[in-house]
């Protein structure tokens, strides 16, 4: 039976279809990021209040609830605004994974805000692109932080601001900035890049 060319027209169109909507749902998550940072306010000063709101100083002002006071992570910056899941095992995949499905972990181990020592915060990526780009949203914009841009983090209630005093990408084999310290910093990690295991993305910050 001689098949017509109408056929494998529609049969090309259907495979266009699902290859849009496969990339759609990879890459979905990370084009709304991109698009909300766009939307963001450049050049204005942002004010974090202690009763658990976060504003931008301008003539219209926009207020928005922290989501987690008790444990939370805001940097208006890149319009993170997330919950932070205490002592996860970051050496545990079964683990850490469950954790990042609800906010962002907070290394076993490390010190908790206004304690001498590491604050240690991490998002993982995984090799599986699906997971890595929906485990991994809450840091993907982690990149387009700079030095000098205020990182927040709340702790049962109590509001700790802190300062990006370096950026760098290092290998996965290299665990340096795991070490505790004597002075308080804050550190938080993230796969790099996004979907892939070979590096990391390490922000540090220290209390101001």
């Amino acid at each position: 039976m001689k098949i017509s060319g109408s056929v494998y027209i529609d049969f090309g169109k259907i495979l266009l279809f699902l290859s849009g909507m496969i990339m759609l749902f990879l890459f979905g998550p990370l084009l709304i990021k991109e698009v909300k940072y766009l939307l963001i306010p450049k050049g204005i000063s942002w004010e974090v209040s202690d009763n658990g709101t976060f504003e931008q100083k301008q003539d219209e002002r926009s207020v928005v609830l922290v989501k987690d006071s008790e444990f939370g992570l805001v940097i208006p910056e890149i319009n993170i605004n997330a919950s932070i899941i205490s002592n996860v095992d970051s050496t545990r995949p079964n683990v850490y994974q469950k954790a990042l499905t609800k906010g962002v972990a907070h290394g076993l181990g490390s010190s908790f805000p206004g304690e001498d020592g590491n604050v240690f915060l991490f998002s993982h990526s995984s090799l599986n692109l699906a997971d890595a780009f929906y485990y991994n949203s809450v840091f993907y914009l982690l990149y387009k932080l700079t030095l000098g841009d205020l990182i927040y983090v709340y702790y049962k209630g109590v509001k700790y601001t802190y300062v990006v005093g370096s950026k760098e990408v290092v290998l996965a084999s290299e665990t340096d900035y795991l070490k505790k310290g004597d002075r308080e910093v804050l550190t938080l990690m993230t796969c790099w890049p996004p979907g892939t295991n070979f590096k990391r993305l390490i922000i540090r910050a220290n209390p101001i």
